[in-house]
């Protein structure tokens, strides 16, 4: 009997060092690298998703804290963010004379030149630095423009895990791609093609009021509700900007007479093209709260 207690007893023993001498990972190697890959891309998209805010606004931004699972019926809030996005961006690097730390001294010293300058000796040495500055300048922001986009489909429900998602990944990818090879088509066009003025591009900000004389909105006619054909909403004196859905032109000739300081002269060539408010407040059936909030610092600024 005290045999087979014993024996008993050591048997359990075993048993319980089984558990801690078993050689049979619960998960392999590569099942690790890949769960550790999936974080990181997480964080990255977080990270584009925080200075998409400040791309798209707070006004979209705030529909989609509080809506994003709703593009799935609508999506057209999505379509006005992607919009905003592009167009910042593009705008963003066809305005500058370089995407890293150069800009700021070199606008600083065009602007002297401008304020000093005939527009023949202005436009000629605006050509010739931007001409030799690009190929000391690659910086383009266009993998982070892409994280951004891809931030705010999962804020609005996209899974990275779904079998379609690296597909539509790399769609994306080469649209974005596509985009950086026409703004620099445009950049190189108007910056070193055309000295007799400065043909530029520009946007509206968020929250400006709506002013026809220098904006489209490309909404008007867009939504209705009644089948009808009749717009639900049309332009007020107290309409105001939610973003900008497509790029303007302007020329810029500097004025200059006898005795007096040189007169910038800005002339709207082509009006860029805006969403209002009241687009998104349709689309919500409510007011959506598009004060400032926690705007975060400029996403492509703070990366020059």
């Amino acid at each position: 009997m005290q045999t087979t207690n014993l024996l008993q007893v050591r048997t359990a023993d075993l048993k319980g060092a089984e558990t801690f001498l078993t050689t049979a990972d619960q998960f392999a190697g590569s099942d690790i690298i890949s769960m550790d890959e999936r974080k990181k891309s997480m964080q990255k998209y977080v990270r584009g998703l925080e200075d998409a805010q400040h791309e798209t606004g707070d006004g979209l931004f705030a529909y989609f804290l509080e809506k994003g699972g709703a593009v799935r019926a609508d999506p057209l809030p999505l379509q006005l963010a992607f919009q905003s996005l592009f167009s910042r961006w593009c705008a963003f690097m066809i305005h500058r004379f370089s995407g890293s730390g150069f800009h700021g001294d070199l606008a600083k010293l065009y602007g002297e030149i401008q304020d000093s300058e005939v527009q023949a000796v202005t436009g000629r040495w605006r050509a010739i630095t931007f001409a030799h500055i690009k190929s000391l300048d690659s910086q383009t922001f266009s993998d982070h423009i892409l994280d951004m986009a891809i931030g705010l489909l999962c804020l609005c429900g996209w899974s990275l895990n779904s079998p379609r998602s690296k597909k539509a990944i790399l769609s994306m990818q080469q649209m974005v791609k596509a985009l950086e090879r026409l703004w620099m088509q445009l950049k190189s066009a108007t910056k070193e093609g055309i000295t007799t003025a400065d043909i530029d591009v520009f946007v509206i900000d968020f929250g400006r009021s709506y002013d026809p004389a220098r904006m489209e909105d490309s909404y008007v006619d867009a939504l209705s509700r009644s089948g009808t054909g009749s717009p639900v909403h049309s332009p007020t004196p107290d309409s105001r900007v939610l973003c900008t859905v497509g790029m303007g032109l302007q020329k810029t000739v500097m004025r200059r007479s006898e005795g007096i300081s040189p007169e910038r002269q800005v002339d709207v060539l082509l009006k860029p093209k805006v969403a209002l408010e009241s687009v998104l407040k349709t689309i919500a059936g409510e007011i959506v709260d598009s004060s400032p909030t926690t705007i975060l610092a400029g996403a492509f600024e703070r990366k020059s």
